[in-house]
Protein backbone atom coordinates (compact mmCIF):
# COMPACT_ATOMS: atom_id res chain seq x y z
CA UNK A 1 0.00 0.00 0.00
CA UNK A 2 1.58 3.26 -0.96
CA UNK A 3 2.82 5.68 2.71
CA UNK A 4 0.65 8.68 1.16
CA UNK A 5 -2.28 6.87 1.52
CA UNK A 6 -1.52 5.05 4.91
CA UNK A 7 -1.30 8.34 5.88
CA UNK A 8 -4.11 10.02 4.87
CA UNK A 9 -6.18 6.67 6.58
CA UNK A 10 -4.37 7.37 9.93
CA UNK A 11 -6.62 10.41 11.31
CA UNK A 12 -9.72 7.71 10.35
CA UNK A 13 -7.94 4.91 12.50
CA UNK A 14 -7.45 7.11 15.49
CA UNK A 15 -11.19 8.45 15.33
CA UNK A 16 -12.65 4.84 15.04
CA UNK A 17 -9.95 3.74 18.38
CA UNK A 18 -11.44 7.10 20.14
CA UNK A 19 -15.29 6.13 19.37
CA UNK A 20 -14.35 2.02 20.32
CA UNK A 21 -13.06 3.18 23.67
CA UNK A 22 -16.26 5.40 24.86
CA UNK A 23 -18.89 2.61 24.21
CA UNK A 24 -19.86 1.48 27.21
CA UNK A 25 -19.16 -2.28 28.64
CA UNK A 26 -21.22 -5.09 27.86
CA UNK A 27 -24.03 -5.71 30.77
CA UNK A 28 -22.99 -8.77 32.75
CA UNK A 29 -26.26 -10.50 32.25
CA UNK A 30 -25.01 -10.42 27.97
CA UNK A 31 -22.12 -11.99 28.91
CA UNK A 32 -23.83 -14.81 30.93
CA UNK A 33 -26.03 -15.33 28.21
CA UNK A 34 -23.11 -16.97 26.27
CA UNK A 35 -22.41 -19.22 28.49
CA UNK A 36 -23.73 -23.04 29.10
CA UNK A 37 -25.52 -22.67 32.11
CA UNK A 38 -24.32 -25.61 34.72
CA UNK A 39 -26.60 -29.29 34.87
CA UNK A 40 -28.68 -28.75 38.26
CA UNK A 41 -26.83 -31.36 40.60
CA UNK A 42 -28.51 -34.97 40.41
CA UNK A 43 -31.17 -35.47 43.13
CA UNK A 44 -29.92 -38.43 45.81
CA UNK A 45 -32.00 -41.69 44.84
CA UNK A 46 -34.50 -42.81 48.40
CA UNK A 47 -34.00 -46.02 49.17
CA UNK A 48 -37.45 -48.19 48.11
CA UNK A 49 -37.19 -50.28 51.26
CA UNK A 50 -37.25 -48.47 54.92
CA UNK A 51 -37.59 -49.85 58.21
CA UNK A 52 -41.41 -50.33 59.42
CA UNK A 53 -42.19 -48.36 63.00
CA UNK A 54 -44.52 -49.50 65.34
CA UNK A 55 -45.95 -47.74 68.34
CA UNK A 56 -48.60 -48.08 71.63
CA UNK A 57 -51.57 -46.44 71.04
CA UNK A 58 -52.11 -46.20 74.71
CA UNK A 59 -49.33 -45.02 76.95
CA UNK A 60 -50.94 -46.08 80.64
CA UNK A 61 -52.87 -49.43 79.80
CA UNK A 62 -54.17 -51.11 82.61
CA UNK A 63 -56.67 -54.41 83.33
CA UNK A 64 -58.93 -56.05 85.97
CA UNK A 65 -57.53 -59.60 87.29
CA UNK A 66 -58.33 -62.13 85.05
CA UNK A 67 -58.89 -60.17 82.51
CA UNK A 68 -58.30 -60.85 78.92
CA UNK A 69 -57.17 -57.50 76.96
CA UNK A 70 -56.61 -56.21 73.78
CA UNK A 71 -53.83 -53.61 73.77
CA UNK A 72 -53.88 -51.08 70.71
CA UNK A 73 -50.47 -50.44 68.84
CA UNK A 74 -50.33 -48.76 65.01
CA UNK A 75 -47.74 -49.73 62.40
CA UNK A 76 -46.80 -48.38 58.95
CA UNK A 77 -44.92 -49.14 56.09
CA UNK A 78 -42.28 -46.70 55.45
CA UNK A 79 -41.29 -48.34 51.87
CA UNK A 80 -41.93 -47.20 48.31
CA UNK A 81 -43.63 -50.39 47.38
CA UNK A 82 -45.72 -52.30 48.88
CA UNK A 83 -45.06 -54.87 52.10
CA UNK A 84 -45.80 -57.54 54.38
CA UNK A 85 -45.04 -56.55 58.04
CA UNK A 86 -44.84 -59.26 60.85
CA UNK A 87 -45.14 -58.60 64.42
CA UNK A 88 -43.06 -60.38 67.85
CA UNK A 89 -44.58 -59.44 71.29
CA UNK A 90 -42.80 -60.37 74.66
CA UNK A 91 -43.63 -59.82 78.16
CA UNK A 92 -41.37 -59.13 80.91
CA UNK A 93 -40.98 -61.92 83.82
CA UNK A 94 -43.82 -60.25 86.14
CA UNK A 95 -45.74 -62.20 87.89
CA UNK A 96 -49.32 -60.76 86.93
CA UNK A 97 -49.46 -62.67 83.30
CA UNK A 98 -51.45 -65.21 82.51
CA UNK A 99 -51.19 -65.88 79.09
CA UNK A 100 -49.60 -63.58 75.86
CA UNK A 101 -49.19 -61.13 75.18
CA UNK A 102 -49.87 -62.44 71.38
CA UNK A 103 -48.89 -60.98 68.51
CA UNK A 104 -51.06 -60.13 65.17
CA UNK A 105 -49.92 -62.01 61.85
CA UNK A 106 -48.14 -61.06 59.47
CA UNK A 107 -50.07 -58.50 57.32
CA UNK A 108 -49.55 -56.75 53.73
CA UNK A 109 -49.75 -53.04 54.19
CA UNK A 110 -49.52 -50.41 51.21
CA UNK A 111 -46.28 -48.16 50.18
CA UNK A 112 -46.70 -45.44 53.04
CA UNK A 113 -50.00 -46.97 54.69
CA UNK A 114 -50.50 -46.49 58.66
CA UNK A 115 -53.00 -49.11 60.22
CA UNK A 116 -54.06 -49.95 64.10
CA UNK A 117 -53.46 -53.36 65.43
CA UNK A 118 -53.12 -54.72 68.82
CA UNK A 119 -51.51 -57.41 70.90
CA UNK A 120 -53.49 -59.73 73.29
CA UNK A 121 -52.88 -60.50 76.89
CA UNK A 122 -54.33 -61.87 80.02
CA UNK A 123 -53.47 -60.62 83.79
CA UNK A 124 -53.77 -63.73 86.62
CA UNK A 125 -56.67 -64.05 88.31
CA UNK A 126 -54.96 -63.39 91.28
CA UNK A 127 -53.24 -60.08 90.20
CA UNK A 128 -52.53 -57.67 93.68
CA UNK A 129 -54.15 -53.55 92.82
CA UNK A 130 -50.83 -51.93 92.01
CA UNK A 131 -48.75 -54.76 90.43
CA UNK A 132 -47.68 -53.96 87.11
CA UNK A 133 -45.36 -56.16 83.88
CA UNK A 134 -44.13 -54.38 80.85
CA UNK A 135 -45.26 -55.79 77.09
CA UNK A 136 -42.79 -54.86 74.20
CA UNK A 137 -43.87 -54.90 70.28
CA UNK A 138 -41.57 -55.64 67.57
CA UNK A 139 -42.41 -55.10 64.12
CA UNK A 140 -39.90 -56.41 60.72
CA UNK A 141 -40.21 -56.34 56.99
CA UNK A 142 -41.02 -60.40 56.28
CA UNK A 143 -38.66 -60.48 53.05
CA UNK A 144 -35.86 -58.71 54.71
CA UNK A 145 -36.25 -58.71 58.55
CA UNK A 146 -33.18 -56.24 58.54
CA UNK A 147 -35.68 -53.31 58.50
CA UNK A 148 -37.34 -53.87 61.71
CA UNK A 149 -38.49 -51.16 64.93
CA UNK A 150 -39.19 -51.72 68.31
CA UNK A 151 -40.43 -49.04 70.33
CA UNK A 152 -40.34 -49.04 73.88
CA UNK A 153 -41.80 -50.97 76.60
CA UNK A 154 -45.67 -50.02 78.03
CA UNK A 155 -45.97 -50.68 81.30
CA UNK A 156 -49.59 -52.42 82.20
CA UNK A 157 -50.89 -52.29 85.91
CA UNK A 158 -53.44 -54.41 87.64
CA UNK A 159 -56.50 -52.29 88.37
CA UNK A 160 -58.46 -51.96 92.49
CA UNK A 161 -60.79 -54.84 92.17
CA UNK A 162 -63.74 -54.84 94.99
CA UNK A 163 -65.56 -57.62 96.08
CA UNK A 164 -67.78 -59.01 98.87
CA UNK A 165 -66.44 -61.10 101.28
CA UNK A 166 -66.84 -64.33 102.07
CA UNK A 167 -67.90 -65.29 105.27
CA UNK A 168 -68.61 -69.31 106.82
CA UNK A 169 -70.10 -69.76 109.83
CA UNK A 170 -70.12 -71.82 112.54
CA UNK A 171 -71.61 -75.96 112.42
CA UNK A 172 -74.96 -76.04 113.88
CA UNK A 173 -75.62 -77.95 116.42
CA UNK A 174 -77.57 -78.08 120.41
CA UNK A 175 -76.30 -76.65 123.56
CA UNK A 176 -76.58 -76.71 127.04
CA UNK A 177 -77.87 -73.15 128.39
CA UNK A 178 -74.56 -71.47 129.29
CA UNK A 179 -72.13 -68.69 127.40
CA UNK A 180 -70.35 -69.74 123.93
CA UNK A 181 -67.82 -68.25 121.86
CA UNK A 182 -68.69 -69.01 117.98
CA UNK A 183 -65.68 -68.45 115.45
CA UNK A 184 -66.90 -67.35 111.86
CA UNK A 185 -64.66 -67.24 109.16
CA UNK A 186 -63.85 -64.42 106.33
CA UNK A 187 -62.33 -64.47 103.27
CA UNK A 188 -61.25 -61.12 101.99
CA UNK A 189 -61.83 -61.94 98.02
CA UNK A 190 -60.53 -58.17 96.68
CA UNK A 191 -57.47 -57.86 95.32
CA UNK A 192 -56.12 -55.01 98.33
CA UNK A 193 -56.18 -54.58 101.66
CA UNK A 194 -59.93 -53.19 103.24
CA UNK A 195 -61.20 -52.72 106.47
CA UNK A 196 -64.07 -55.09 107.70
CA UNK A 197 -66.62 -53.69 110.69
CA UNK A 198 -69.20 -56.17 112.06
CA UNK A 199 -72.30 -56.48 113.93
CA UNK A 200 -74.02 -59.41 115.68
CA UNK A 201 -77.98 -60.46 115.94
CA UNK A 202 -79.48 -63.15 117.26
CA UNK A 203 -82.81 -64.44 115.24
CA UNK A 204 -84.91 -65.27 118.84
CA UNK A 205 -83.35 -62.99 121.72
CA UNK A 206 -85.49 -65.88 123.77
CA UNK A 207 -83.17 -68.58 123.09
CA UNK A 208 -79.69 -66.81 122.38
CA UNK A 209 -78.80 -63.55 123.22
CA UNK A 210 -75.46 -62.11 121.90
CA UNK A 211 -73.24 -59.49 123.29
CA UNK A 212 -71.04 -57.13 121.68
CA UNK A 213 -69.67 -57.02 117.98
CA UNK A 214 -66.31 -57.83 117.67
CA UNK A 215 -63.84 -54.88 116.62
CA UNK A 216 -63.04 -53.94 113.06
CA UNK A 217 -59.87 -55.54 111.48
CA UNK A 218 -58.18 -54.58 108.72
CA UNK A 219 -57.80 -57.96 106.20
CA UNK A 220 -55.27 -58.52 103.36
CA UNK A 221 -56.18 -59.33 99.76
CA UNK A 222 -57.16 -63.03 99.83
CA UNK A 223 -56.61 -63.20 103.47
CA UNK A 224 -59.27 -65.25 105.81
CA UNK A 225 -59.67 -64.34 109.29
CA UNK A 226 -61.40 -65.77 112.02
CA UNK A 227 -63.81 -63.33 113.91
CA UNK A 228 -65.00 -63.91 117.37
Amino acid sequence: MPRSLLLRLLPVLLVLLVLLALLPAAPPALLASSRTPDSPPAARARPPLQNPTAWWAESHPSADPGQTRSLPFRATNHSDTPRTLCFTARADSSTIWSAGPTAPACQPFGAGEERELSVTYTVRAGAMAGEQGRVSIGVHDQEDPTYRNTPPWVTVTVNPYLASPTVTAPAAGTRVPGSYRAEFRLTSNSNLSRSYSFSVHSSDTTVAQVGAAPAAQTVSAGQTVSVW
